[in-house]
């Protein structure tokens, strides 16, 4: 980091991180353009979203700071913005049952399923394909993190799997159509290379893609509501073609849930099969 006084600002008590210039696409970007004109590149995909769970896994691995705070560390926590999302959901009449039915069913599934402290780890925060560059051989590098938060690893893991599933309506505008077999095999890829060979917590991955969907869902509801205009339409156009989308997501999760096995565990034990063990 260097003082913004150096770069002409008078505020000398601010600073700013720079970095070198990476001329490299996104997995968001490569995902549209390697398939349609680089077969090389393209078969190198598989590998970049391997790499991309090896380089959360290490991130999560990271030692927390002197400013690290923490977020949703115990189940109690998880249930509460279960209900919060539900609550402000739920406002609207025709989606007030649906929801309502979804938080009972999470919540009662949560508490079957996490212990009451979740296992900590240095989060991303924003952990999705457009902060993550890669090359044509399958190597990658992670972008935009301040590593602030202390929070449980299924955060980033379902952050990063709900855009690959669902990606937002620009990316599709811009031709991101996504073949769902391709899709599968990068989430086969990417949870891989996250778990290194170690059973997959199936339930409380799924629980918390679901609770990314409803934070996902509030927020574009939010969004909507706030906007007023020509734009506006647009806007709510948008958020329309998105809660479809984000309802379909939060009713298959459901559904896969209900075929998981339990995996509820002591707190040592998922924390020691999220980051590799005990040092």
């Amino acid at each position: 980091t260097i003082p913004l006084a150096e770069l002409g600002n008078p505020d000398s008590s601010m600073h700013a991180i720079v970095l070198e210039s990476i001329d490299q696409p996104t997995l968001d970007e490569a995902m549209r353009i390697w398939p349609r004109r680089n077969r090389q590149r393209r078969s190198a995909l598989p590998a970049a979203f391997g790499n991309a769970g090896r380089w959360l896994r290490a991130l999560h691995k990271l030692p927390a700071t002197t400013s690290s705070e923490t977020r949703l560390a115990t189940r109690d926590e998880f249930l509460d913005h279960v209900d919060r999302f539900a609550s402000f959901l739920s406002l609207d009449v025709k989606q007030s049952a649906r929801v309502k039915s979804l938080a009972s069913s999470l919540s009662l599934e949560a508490r079957n399923t996490l212990p009451d402290e979740l296992p900590l780890v240095t989060s991303h925060g924003d952990f999705g394909l457009h902060n993550i560059f890669t090359d044509g051989d399958g190597n990658v590098t992670g972008f935009d993190t301040l590593a602030y938060w202390r929070t449980s690893p299924w955060e980033d893991l379902a952050y990063f799997l709900m855009l690959l599933e669902n990606p937002p309506p620009m990316f599709v505008s811009r031709g991101l159509i996504r073949s769902t077999t391709l899709v599968a095999n990068y989430r086969r890829e990417f949870l891989a290379g996250y778990f290194q060979g170690e059973t997959i917590p199936a339930s409380t991955l799924r629980l918390y893609e679901v609770l990314v969907a409803m934070d996902k869902w509030t927020s574009v509801v939010q969004s909507a509501r706030r906007s007023s205009g020509a734009k506006a339409l647009i806007k709510r156009g948008r958020c329309a073609v998105q809660q479809r989308a984000l309802a379909a997501r939060i009713d298959n999760l459901r559904g896969e849930l209900r075929h998981c096995p339990p995996t509820a565990v002591r707190v040592g034990r998922l924390a020691d099969s999220a980051m590799g063990g005990r040092a």
